[in-house]
């Protein structure tokens, strides 16, 4: 029975010739090139299985990352490498330096524990639109409640005698200990008498008193 190759069109009359790879092209000169290419293109990648194999991986990316990291392209310490790899694919994907590796491990597992099941997008989707949010401008109509917290912990780091003299700018008598000072900053706060930044501005001129 005569066959004839998809490829360059010419009659071979072996069916093992006919179909090198199953791809159904004759071993001619021209397809036999063709086969040889798409043999190498299906090249298996290599599997690792011992410290010693990622050792000699993680060694060679090194160097093709002319020791920076894969992510920031910064110096990699060589005491900090660590073989970073995709957990759903299990391909390697590059040299990180440890640290950097653990914060993209927490990031994909942000993504598996709180936004998979309800946002459809990836996590490279989903860190593009954060890093869009981020840098824009802030909405400077609502300050967050949490301004509370963050200038009581300021206050806290200030020595007594600059406490007294946040309260006494705050119309708040100065106390007779540090309990006391706490609970009265904070009544001032909760007079709604002063912005954030006024008195994130006042325990800074404290902080700087105190130090100069």
């Amino acid at each position: 029975m005569t066959f004839r190759c998809i490829r360059c069109n010419c009659e071979s009359y072996s069916i093992r010739n006919l179909m090198d790879d199953l791809q159904g092209y004759c071993n001619c000169n021209t397809c036999g090139t063709h086969q040889k290419l798409h043999r190498e293109e299906k090249k298996e990648p290599k599997h690792l299985y011992t410290p010693t194999d990622v050792s000699k991986v993680r060694k060679t990316l090194f160097e093709e990352q002319e020791g920076r990291d894969a992510l920031t392209g910064l110096e990699l310490p060589l005491d900090k490498l660590c073989l970073d790899h995709n957990h759903s694919t299990q391909f390697v994907r590059g040299v990180l330096h440890r640290q950097v590796n653990a914060a993209l491990g927490k990031l994909e597992g942000v993504h598996t524990r709180y936004l998979s099941y309800w946002y459809t997008g990836s996590l490279p989707d989903f860190l593009r639109q954060a890093a869009d949010y981020l840098e824009r401008e802030d909405d400077k109509r609502f300050i967050h409640p949490g301004f509370l917290k963050k200038l009581q912990t300021m206050y806290n780091t200030l020595n007594e005698a600059s406490k007294k003299e946040v309260l006494h700018h705050l119309g708040q008598p100065q106390g007779s200990n540090g309990t006391e000072r706490k609970k009265l900053f904070k009544k001032a706060l909760l007079t709604r008498q002063f912005t954030f930044q006024q008195v994130k501005d006042l325990i800074n001129q404290q902080k700087g008193n105190s130090n100069g």
